[in-house]
């Protein structure tokens, strides 16, 4: 029961961060809804037991894009 809830949780995240992602004109607030997708994308890998994926989301994608996408808007001084 637990699980399930955690999943739904997550794919909402997944689903809500994804929608609001392409639909903002701030591309600060883009980069926020990004990371909110890739967090649960990566917990949806994690509820269905594969660990490594999740691991491998979080540490790659959302420990990396994100950051390289936020620096790449701080030097461009996109809005």
């Amino acid at each position: 029961m637990f699980d399930t809830i955690l999943f739904i949780f997550a794919a909402l995240a997944a689903i809500v961060g994804g929608i609001l992602t392409i639909s903002v004109k701030n591309i600060m607030h883009a980069c926020v809804f990004l990371l909110l997708s890739l967090l649960g994308v990566a917990g949806l890998y994690l509820t269905l037991g594969a660990d490594f994926v999740g691991v491998i989301q979080l540490v790659v994608y959302v420990g990396g894009v994100v950051v390289l996408m936020v620096f790449a808007v701080m030097l461009t001084s996109g809005s």
